[in-house]
């Protein structure tokens, strides 16, 4: 074979090389085109969903209640004397959006949620259709007027039946009696005492009531194995609520959200709770990741800890595997 012929060989081998380089490509993009064009629709279809739902609020006579829908479609009755949450969720639809991201990576059809200072139940809402009607959910909201209108919500949105709902203070007590906090201005804001620094912020004053308290391990004892997600939002007695979860610390399957607010955690219980607290998790196995809008991120110590809300899990368990998509490198 000539010079000539193999120089013509390895043109055709080239071009042959270059058009299935160049169909690999034209594929990609393609492939890119329409998976970028669908998340588009997609998240424009569920805005505009949320919209048209949310131009239709209405004010209903008892209570002066406002009834909408959340981005995931479930029913909601929102009291518009406290504006900080109903505000939010007419507007955006939700409540805590990136809690509920770190929540849809955890969650299961069949596992476990409990809700400690569940309030209206947005995130017990939510919950629910992770779950599923084969999962238990468990919601803990104290204050009867919060406790009303969580149950109202559950009702309407057909769960009553799916979600166990304790009217009682999570603690490291159980059955005591205790004063509790609660914040007219703000719901989110309740507890077995406010920070004096947080009632001045908003202008607002407590009413105090008298509620039981409970230990979470005492209202969950036959589910020592389960896949369980635990959310403890309790204007810094967190540690309180940790000290009443027993055995389901040892569980390499529960993992728990808390809203790590280290300065309020040390008014309300005193100096070195918030470190005590996360040094205690970190020595029971649990690694943490605070959760911000851009996803989670390592954390190693209590002064790395950016955002109040962090997620603590244990390496050993389908947890912390779920979460690895969302960790920020």
């Amino acid at each position: 074979m000539d010079d000539f012929a193999v120089v013509e060989q390895h043109i055709a081998a080239l071009s042959d090389q270059l058009e299935a380089s160049l169909e690999r490509e034209r594929l990609f993009r393609e492939d890119f085109s329409r998976r970028l064009s669908q998340e588009l629709r997609d998240y424009i279809d569920h805005r505009l969903r949320h919209w048209i739902s949310s131009r239709g609020c209405i004010a209903l006579p008892e209570g002066a209640k406002i009834f909408t829908h959340t981005t995931d479609g479930h029913r909601i009755l929102l009291d518009p004397t406290e504006p900080f949450i109903s505000f939010h969720v007419m507007e955006h639809g939700n409540w805590e959006e990136p809690v509920r991201k770190v929540l849809s990576n955890l969650l299961r059809d069949g596992e476990h949620y409990i809700d400690v200072g569940a309030n209206i139940g947005l995130h017990v809402l939510y919950a629910s259709s992770l779950v599923g009607k084969s999962g238990k959910i468990i919601a803990l909201e104290p204050h009867p007027t919060t406790a009303a209108i969580l149950r109202q919500n559950l009702e309407i949105n057909g769960l009553l039946d799916r979600v166990h709902i304790f009217q009682m203070a999570a603690s490291s007590t159980h059955e005591e009696i205790r004063i509790f906090e609660y914040f007219p201005q703000h719901s989110a804001m309740s507890g077995f005492s406010l920070a004096k620094q947080r009632i001045e912020q908003f202008r607002g004053t407590p009413i105090r009531v008298e509620v039981n308290t409970v230990r979470i391990d005492r209202i969950t004892m036959h589910e020592q194995t389960a896949h369980t997600v635990i959310k403890i939002d309790v204007e810094g007695f967190e540690k309180d609520v940790i000290n009443g979860a027993g055995y389901l610390l040892d569980n390499p399957n529960t993992s728990m959200i808390i809203e790590f607010d280290a300065a309020l955690m040390d008014m309300v219980l005193g100096d070195e709770t918030a470190k005590n607290l996360f040094l205690y998790l970190v020595d029971r196995g649990f690694s943490a990741f605070g959760i911000s809008e851009e996803g989670l991120y390592q954390v190693t110590n209590l002064e790395s800890i950016i955002d109040n809300d962090v997620l603590f899990t244990k390496p050993e368990s389908e947890h912390y595997q779920r979460v690895q998509p969302i960790v920020r490198r």
